[in-house]
């Protein structure tokens, strides 16, 4: 065999030798990473290390303990003690705790515990006693569904492998469920902790406050002595009106409802689907509706029988008349069912319902600054009505009812004490009372520099308007008057609680802090906060939205009424500003309003009515028309009808003016019956006598 040959040989021989020896030897070293799933042959000690790495960790085997050491690892006797190794829990610190998850790669992961104490709150505080149950599910699939508020025990970290090796990380959980009375009073994932960040699962339940009337179904008066009401639960309770005309009730969760009042009259149990605060108007047939409609049937009788008796003494005597007599009747059975239709459809027409209104009420930022020469400043626009005066009743009866018809239920008006402006509010809380319409205050705390007023100028102001009024019922739609401080964020918090204390017993008095933390500052010496923002541009500013959200959620943490802003549009640079926010033919109110009713308002500020220097009006204008009021209208499911005339009469659906157009409805109806029951008796008559 040559050479070259022989060198070919050996080159293979050693090729094949070579992993032959590496692959035995592999074997032979093997045993340390076995696993408890797939245990090796073979024997002698093994070291098993702790992911993560942690001192103290107790492993139990065949009777045996063996404990981790300053770098979490263990020596154990052999790799066959694996299969029936047992974990022990390990306790770190103090409520956290280490536990077995799974084998992992020849190691022992390790899954942090810890203990949570679950803490819920409502408007008024933490609420102990009504829970029934509460979910949450983590970012990994866990779930947890807890009967009871006693603190719990929940894993908050796992194993994760990736390129560089074992980590450890972090679960987050989110709420989905807090059941309150039969209802869920949470957001489905929009509250989430971190265990491993914080043991304290604070949890914001979203209540209501619902504001009962209830009034007669023709005449409108106020009745009944209070509201039987069934839970989503079927739990029901009675509570009274508390001042004989209003009930409201705090603390309630969302859900469907039943409502009947009593001590009035007929009410049976009518349905209330409660999302949010909310104003339920209930109808009620009294015992004097029912004898006004006994009174008005028995009327119609009593009509029917007089013209029959009529009828059958001008009729011609006749032999023979029962083939006659009856076909004679049966236009007038056909009648006196005609009369019972109409009788039962007036009837139907008063029959009780229960009215909620919008989730959450629309206030508009009205002002009463308004002179003929405040036109000719800084102005590119004016209104339809023209260039008014506030003083003008007619204006403000045109600017409620215009108001109304687009699904605004209010005004934040703008106030100081001064002999022209207490002159205007006077004049427009009167013509709001005589309208049904709500209103609110805009204090405006600061001067025409942007500065300060003096605390004793605000405290005076505030008294001034707390002693006349206080009581007037345009401004007790939220039990008391609500007074937005227009400035507080250049107020101290001394200054503030100064003001604040003595008022708020009488008055809502709510700040106009601009973010969360300056809110924080001033939560406990107010009543919540209303947020004038106008000149946001949500093209340019796409986090708006979680900027609301944060903000209620901090108001209503500290158990505060929340008022985000909405806007038309934006543009002050005549009045020296820099900022212009497009209307996009109504896209961008669409936009904010959408925007202020996804932050849980208790009211929506609309920014405004006829703020014409910053061009953020909605009022009916020579530039927009009617334009926005009805995206407005559309927007709160309803639509508008420009009227450019100037009148007194109230278009509100309160009073008792549907009642008069229904009873002329029905005497119309059965007016018309009985003209038909002559013509048809007249000419059977004729043809009688022809025969």
């Amino acid at each position: 065999m040559t050479r070259p040959i022989r060198f070919v040989l050996l080159l293979l021989g050693v090729a094949l030798l070579v992993p032959a020896a590496a692959s035995a030897r592999d074997v032979a070293n093997r045993p340390h990473v076995g696993t408890a799933n797939r245990p090796h042959v073979a024997s002698g000690p093994i070291t098993v290390t702790t992911v993560p790495l942690v001192k103290g960790v107790r492993v139990v085997a065949d009777g045996r303990t063996y404990v981790t050491n300053a770098h979490g690892a263990v020596t154990l006797p052999s790799v066959n003690v694996i299969p029936r190794l047992r974990v022990m829990k390990t306790r770190l610190a103090t409520g956290v705790e280490a536990r077995f998850s799974r084998w992992y790669r020849g190691r022992i992961a390790l899954a942090y515990w810890y203990l949570i104490k679950p803490r819920f709150h409502g408007p008024r505080g933490p609420v102990t006693d009504r829970i029934s149950e509460f979910r949450m599910h983590s970012s990994i699939g866990l779930r947890q569904v807890r009967k009871n508020l006693a603190p719990f025990w929940l894993q908050g970290t796992r194993i994760v492998p990736f390129t560089q090796g074992l980590e450890k990380k972090n679960i987050g959980y989110a709420v989905d469920a807090v059941t309150v009375d039969g209802a869920n009073v949470v957001n489905r994932s929009q509250q989430k902790f971190v265990p491993a960040q914080s043991r304290d699962l604070n949890v914001r339940l979203l209540f209501n406050v619902a504001h009962f009337t209830a009034r007669d179904a023709i005449f409108h008066f106020p009745v009944g002595s209070g509201v039987r009401m069934r839970y989503p639960d079927g739990y029901t309770a009675v509570r009274q009106f508390d001042n004989k005309t209003v009930l409201t009730v705090p603390g309630l969760p969302r859900g469907q409802y039943q409502v009947q009042v009593t001590g009035a009259g007929w009410s049976p149990l009518r349905p209330v689907a409660l999302s949010r605060t909310q104003d339920v108007q209930l109808t009620v047939i009294t015992y004097l509706d029912m004898a006004v409609i006994v009174a008005l049937l028995a009327a119609l009788a009593m009509g029917v029988v007089l013209y029959r008796r009529r009828f059958r003494r001008q009729a011609p005597a006749e032999t023979s008349v029962a083939p006659a007599e009856v076909a004679h009747w049966i236009p007038r059975r056909r009648a006196l069912v005609a009369v019972a239709i109409v009788a039962l459809l007036g009837i139907a027409a008063v029959v009780p319902t229960a009215r909620a209104s919008s989730p959450a009420p629309v206030f508009a930022y009205y002002y009463i600054w308004f002179n003929p020469s405040s036109w000719n400043r800084a102005k590119t626009d004016y209104p339809l009505l023209g260039r008014y005066s506030s003083d003008e009743g007619s204006t403000m009866r045109q600017h409620i009812r215009w108001a109304k018809q687009a699904g605004i239920d209010g005004f934040l008006v703008s106030w100081k004490d001064t002999p022209v402006l207490d002159n205007r509010l006077e004049k427009l809380a009167q013509i709001a009372n005589q309208m049904h319409f709500r209103l609110g205050i805009v204090y405006e705390g600061l001067d025409f520099k942007r500065r300060p007023l003096p605390t004793a100028r605000v405290n005076a102001d505030l008294t001034t308007f707390q002693d006349k009024y206080a009581s007037n019922k345009a401004f007790s739609s939220f039990g008391k008057p609500v007074i937005v401080w227009s400035g507080t964020w250049r107020f101290s918090r001394a200054e503030i609680a100064s003001v604040t204390r003595g008022h708020r017993a009488h008055l809502k008095i709510l700040a106009s802090e601009k973010n969360e933390v300056n809110y924080e500052r001033v939560a406990p010496l107010v009543d919540g906060d209303a947020y004038y923002w106008s000149s946001v541009n949500p093209q340019t500013y796409p986090n708006f939205e979680q900027k609301l959200a944060a903000m209620g959620a901090a108001v209503h943490r500290h158990g505060g009424m929340w008022i985000p802003p909405a806007a038309p549009g934006f543009d002050a640079r005549k009045i020296g500003g820099t900022r212009s926010v497009p209307r996009r033919d109504g896209a961008t109110l669409r936009t904010e309003m959408a925007a202020a009713t996804a932050a849980q308002p208790d009211m929506i500020g609309l920014i405004s009515w006829n703020e014409f220097s910053e061009n953020s009006h909605v009022e009916p204008s020579r530039r927009y028309g009617s334009r926005y009021l009805e995206v407005l209208a559309a927007i709160n499911g309803r639509q508008i009808k420009l009227a450019t005339d100037i009148d007194s009469a109230d278009p509100s659906n309160g009073g008792a003016g549907w009642q008069v157009p229904l009873l002329g409805l029905l005497a119309v109806g059965v007016g018309g019956t009985l003209l038909g029951l002559r013509k048809r008796e007249l000419a059977k008559q004729k043809r009688r006598a022809r025969v």
